[in-house]
């Protein structure tokens, strides 16, 4: 039996069967694993966040270290010895910047200090631009600040900060070379010192927001959706690269080509032979990216989102693929050899990702925990599999910003509930905060999700019943909104007439709720009168519940009443406090609550669990060493999904935005 020993809060649980029973205590500092044994695994990230060592942490102790893939791809660079290196313009664990090489992942937070002042995201890293150029590079973060660095080539881990100047307003892109760094900016362009990163000249240009030099000091930039030429000085040379949808970036290859990246129909990498008249010389990647055949299913050619490529000495690319700065945006490096004298098809080296920021994954009805639902992705598991990580392959990415770009998951991430309802596939979004649920469907003949309905109001405590049947608990009254009809996979819902229960009288707020269709039983969570709602507590899932059995066909009886539900002693506001669990789900005969986060100085994710059929306390999940002990807050709604597989096992999701991963417990009782 795995044990994980974590400091937090005395525990005191108190159960009503019916009527006010003794409290008991758990020992303080301990919180006992449950009986049976598990062990932790994840889905939705390359690495499982550890390799941090005791000793190390920025800020709070692990704070930065460890393996992960960072939250997004905005811009990247490639080296001669096949290093990519990728800013993200936000990652939760502080990876900024991030080095790949091999299919291995930088393990050091690069930190770099402020001129400003002001302390940007990713340890002062994270921005729009970055390059290499020998043994240095160069990045621009989103303080406006440009910075300089050294590293080993081979070395993933051996960057050194050198510097850093203040640039005059806010940069779109960069590029170096030689001791020559240019840099773009909404209406010029700047050539600064790789050294000293001194400004020595400038001319006017609008629009650039990607840029190139050349071998004889001329430049290419991307200038509002265009490919040019300019000479040194900034004359344009008249050249324009034909025919691309949506350039993002620009590189060399090996044999003279220019690499670009084509974000817009064509989802393609595309080579130009530039050493006389442009001329397309070809291109790698299906057309059409991954909307091509099935759209959403994945293959290795199937692009989409294209950020950066870049191709090393040996011939190898590399493509970044992101759908940009939001919730959603996932990252994805690919490593591709391509045969000798042809572009295609190519075949994959290595394959790195993060799809899993700000996400809590789903388990899809009908397929035993296998099939896996996450706010942009759809995975399959192998639960024979027993390597941590090992279980989870990718089988389709469900977002077309393309045929959907107002699709609300391009903005923000959702705790992910999919549903069998009258036959169509449901799948249900919680959000992260209060706000309005919405519904999805599989577009027809695709793998990609289109939203085909919403609750006219928001509320903090969604539920989504097995029939598809909406319920929430926030003011006076618990309400159900029944499914009425689903008509060409769209939902229809009475949002005029739900049926309608007061609150019990002796609850002052009801913040979560579950309703069981196989027992008729309601779990209402959160506070009973007179209970105090300490600060940070109004948005969990409460220090109370209650279940009821016929609540919908019976006599609305009480089963049992926990007044004491677990709470930690969590770091927030500048001080400490008792947080109760941020979300709750019930799975076979047992309530999984998960909680926020414990004190400092390390994170360790925790799910208490509670027997289903008494309410008593049994034994908590913490996180193992195959995550390094380590994870994030669980800050959404719906931060933990679990599920009783046909064998036994339970599988518990929660929510790890810290390492952009769900980490999975596998618990046999």
């Amino acid at each position: 039996m795995l044990r994980h020993p974590v400091q937090a809060a005395l525990y005191a649980l108190v159960i009503l069967l019916g009527r006010l029973h003794a409290p008991f205590s758990i020992a303080l500092g301990q919180m006992p694993p449950p009986p049976g044994t598990y062990h932790t695994s994840w889905v939705g990230n390359s690495f499982g966040g550890n390799g941090a060592k005791e000793n190390e942490g920025a800020g709070f102790q692990f704070n930065g270290y460890g393996y992960w893939v960072q939250d997004d791809v905005d811009a990247m660079a490639v080296s001669p010895d096949g290093t990519v290196f990728n800013t993200a313009p936000w990652d939760e664990g502080g990876h900024g910047i991030g080095l790949y090489k091999n299919g291995h992942a930088s393990r050091i937070p690069i930190i770099a200090p402020s001129s400003t002042g002001k302390f940007g995201p990713g340890f002062n890293t994270s921005g729009p631009a970055i390059c290499v150029d020998g043994r240095y590079y160069y990045a621009i973060n989103r303080q406006n600040e440009l910075l300089r660095f050294s590293w080993t080539p081979g070395d993933i881990d051996s960057t050194v900060y050198l510097g850093q100047t203040v640039l005059p307003e806010t940069a779109t892109s960069m590029a170096c070379r030689k001791n020559e760094i240019a840099v773009s900016y909404a209406d010029k362009l700047e050539y600064r010192n790789e050294t000293t990163l001194a400004a020595e000249a400038s001319y006017d240009i609008a629009n650039v927001t990607a840029m190139l030099f050349a071998a004889d000091g001329s430049i290419w930039v991307v200038k509002a959706g265009s490919i040019r030429h300019l000479t040194p000085n900034g004359t344009d040379t008249g050249v324009i690269l034909p025919g691309i949808g949506d350039p993002t970036s620009l590189a060399w290859a090996n044999n003279g080509w220019l690499i670009v990246t084509d974000n817009g129909p064509a989802q393609q990498v595309l080579f130009f032979d530039v050493s006389a008249a442009p001329k397309l010389a070809g291109t790698f990647g299906a057309k059409g990216g991954l909307y091509a055949d099935i759209p959403g299913s994945v293959a290795p050619d199937k692009l989409f989102g294209l950020r950066g490529a870049g191709m090393d000495t040996q011939g190898n690319l590399y493509v970044g693929m992101s759908f940009g700065d939001s919730a959603a945006s996932n990252a994805f490096i690919a490593a591709y050899t391509l045969p000798k004298d042809s572009l295609s098809p190519g075949n994959l080296l290595w394959l790195l990702y993060n799809a899993s920021w700000l996400n809590t994954s789903g388990f899809e009805p009908g397929t035993d925990g296998t099939g896996v639902i996450s706010t942009t992705t759809t995975w399959k598991l192998n639960y024979k599999n027993q390597t941590p990580g090992s279980e989870a392959s990718l089988q389709a990415i469900t977002l077309d910003p393309f045929k959907y770009p107002q699709d609300p998951r391009l903005q923000t991430g959702f705790s992910m509930q999919p549903r069998l309802v009258k036959g169509t596939k449901l799948v249900y979004a919680i959000p992260q905060v209060k706000s309005f649920l919405l519904v999805f469907a599989n577009t027809p003949g695709s793998e990609i999700l289109h939203q085909v309905a919403a609750t006219p109001a928001s509320a903090w405590s969604w539920f989504i019943d097995d029939d598809g049947n909406i319920w929430d608990a926030d003011g006076p009254q618990i309400r159900e909104w029944p499914v009425l009809s689903v008509s060409d996979g769209i939902p229809n819902y009475d949002w005029k007439q739900p049926r309608v229960w007061p609150r019990p009288d002796d609850f002052q707020a009801v913040t979560r709720l579950i309703y069981n269709k196989a027992t008729d039983s309601l779990y209402l969570f959160g506070f009973l009168q007179n209970q105090p709602i300490a600060s940070g507590s109004v948005t969990t899932a409460g220090i109370a519940a209650r279940r009821y059995d016929g609540w919908l066909h019976g006599t609305q009886e009480i089963v049992w009443t926990n007044a004491a539900l677990p709470t930690t002693t969590a770091y927030a506001n500048g001080g400490f406090t008792q947080l109760p669990a941020k979300a709750v789900s019930l799975a076979g005969d047992y309530i999984f609550a998960g909680m926020v986060k414990n004190q400092k100085p390390a994170v360790n994710p925790m799910v208490c669990i509670l027997d289903a059929k008494s309410g008593k306390y049994i034994g908590t999940l913490t996180a193992g060493p195959e995550v390094g002990g380590i994870g994030g807050w669980e800050d959404m709604l719906g931060s933990v999904n679990a599920m009783r597989r046909d064998d036994g096992e339970y599988i518990v999701l929660v929510e790890d935005d810290w390492r952009g991963k769900n980490i999975m417990f596998r618990w046999t009782p």
